[in-house]
């Protein structure tokens, strides 16, 4: 999945990963030297490319509603669904739509902790998935990979997190 953010700086992100990762898909077949023979060769698993999930500008409601939906189709075709793109506002309802399938363990590879507990009153966007997923009963665990700063982060805001992944 590659939702749309629509917003400056990340709206033109998930059509970008999507064209690169295009470059490499008719390689499936090619043969897996840790398995010893093709990927996907006897047939059982398969890649799925939903493409991407449209959103509206300014309907945060509605755009979490659609990305929640979505994941949890693919969710319910026994499929693991991978996300890639979007603004802080995208991780949350992707979460969320795991419930029936917890406890989950999120790898976040990011410039940031994204643990602001709200900015401006926005509780869902704006630097908070990290938080938002903690919030989630069942999110078992979060790993944090490529932080280089806590850039916005406050003294409050990492002491939160390392709280949570103590």
């Amino acid at each position: 999945m590659y939702p749309h953010t629509n917003s400056s700086g990340h709206e033109l992100a998930a059509d970008a990963i999507h064209a690169a990762s295009q470059e490499h898909a008719p390689l499936v077949r090619n043969w897996d030297f840790d398995l010893g023979g093709p990927l996907f060769d006897d047939g059982s698993s398969f890649c799925i490319d939903k493409g991407n999930v449209e959103t509206a500008m300014a309907d945060g409601v509605g755009n979490r509603a659609s990305i929640e939906e979505q994941t949890r189709e693919i969710l319910a075709l026994e499929a693991v669904p991978i996300m890639i793109g979007g603004n802080c506002s995208v991780p949350i309802p992707f979460f969320v739509a795991f419930a029936e399938h917890g406890p989950i363990w999120i790898l976040q590879i990011n410039a940031h902790i994204d643990w602001h507990e709200d900015l401006d009153g926005e509780r869902y966007d704006f630097s908070s998935p990290m938080r938002r997923a903690s919030e989630i009963p069942h999110v078992a665990w979060i790993v944090q990979v490529g932080i280089r700063s806590v850039g916005s982060a406050g003294a409050a805001d990492v002491e939160s997190a390392a709280i949570f992944q103590a």
